[in-house]
């Protein structure tokens, strides 16, 4: 692959994991903190894992080990998001949460071959949280409509981009401009749903009393 071809892919994928960002810095606005770690560890393996694709090179680990330390960390960054949603107010509770879904992603992860091409453990979680949200939403409404229904939209059109990288695309995703546009609506989706509940912050340190 010519060097032109790869600053095109390095265009498409890595600039537009920038996208991100912003939802990062609102976290940290609001004092989230653990999302906020495992979110800019997200970004971090995302940047080394789509660089190593568009360059087809090594750094300090293989292209295939940053996308499994990927995967485990935007799927527990998601589960993340749904226990935000949730808007549970008791903060140990979060707290618990957040520590079983990152350790249980992690394991069902490696037991899946993170591919999870025979294997699916790793619905196991993303199931159970991800319905939490719906379930607390339909007992008692908190969140700000308006930007559920945006986040929700950009989610959509996120996943359509998604399905045209595939193989399935007849065309193909040569230069990876689906995958770039994912990135962005993604980043435009996280910024809308991690900002439904704009007030809710975390103190640090926490009375574990």
């Amino acid at each position: 692959m010519g060097l032109l071809e790869g600053l095109v892919k390095f265009l498409f994928e890595v600039v537009s994991d920038l996208a991100l960002v912003p939802s990062l810095l609102l976290l940290l606005r609001n004092r989230r903190h653990f999302e906020m770690f495992i979110g800019v560890g997200c970004v971090s393996s995302a940047v080394l894992y789509n660089t190593c694709n568009a360059f087809q090179v090594s750094i300090f680990l293989t292209e295939e080990h940053w996308h499994m330390m990927n995967n485990v960390l935007t799927i527990s960054y998601f589960l993340f998001l749904c226990i935000h949603l949730a808007h549970l107010k008791d903060e140990m509770t979060n707290i618990i949460l957040r520590y079983l879904v990152f350790a249980s992603v992690t394991v069902f992860q490696l037991r899946d071959g993170f591919w999870m091409e025979s294997s699916y453990w790793t619905y196991i979680p993303c199931i159970c949280i991800g319905a939490l949200p719906v379930w607390r939403q339909t007992q008692k409404p908190t969140l700000v409509k308006h930007r559920i229904m945006s986040g929700l939209g950009f989610a959509g059109a996120a996943g359509v981009c998604f399905l045209f990288n595939l193989d399935i695309n007849p065309f193909g995703d040569f230069y990876r401009f689906w995958h770039g546009a994912a990135h962005v609506l993604v980043g435009a989706a996280l910024w809308q749903l991690w900002g439904a509940i704009e007030s809710k912050k975390t103190e640090l340190p926490l009375d574990w009393g």
